[in-house]
């Protein structure tokens, strides 16, 4: 691949990247479906509140990445070995993030997981 083969972007997503289209940064993110309402919760809070959350939640993700590991699987595709959690430990951290899109994801795969089971 050369270098202007990398540099283009697929026309589905081109249309957000575009900056001439008269829209605001946060009405393209919008367009592109990212839930800004995160962003707005979190600049509600002082600096040393921002920080403070960041750092329970890298310890909470130091715990939960210790406890990955014991539930790593090698999924073969297409000649190469791909790392995954399993389906259970994926569903088990998400919960613990607790943020609105983890709880959202982890209904998903709560019903992948029923699926699969019958």
């Amino acid at each position: 691949m050369d270098a202007s083969e990398s540099e283009t972007l697929p026309p589905e997503l081109e249309r957000f990247w575009r900056t001439d289209d008269g829209l605001t940064a946060c009405q393209r993110a919008e367009a592109y479906g990212i839930d800004l309402s995160l962003l707005d919760d979190n600049l509600r809070l002082s600096p040393a509140e921002r920080l403070r959350r960041n750092e329970d939640r890298l310890r909470e993700a130091e715990s939960i990445t210790a406890e990955a590991v014991a539930h790593l699987l090698t999924i073969e595709s297409d000649g190469r070995a791909i790392l995954s959690l399993t389906l259970d430990a994926l569903i088990r951290a998400k919960r613990a993030m607790g943020r609105p899109r983890d709880l959202h994801a982890v209904l998903e795969l709560e019903a992948i997981r029923e699926r699969l089971r019958d």
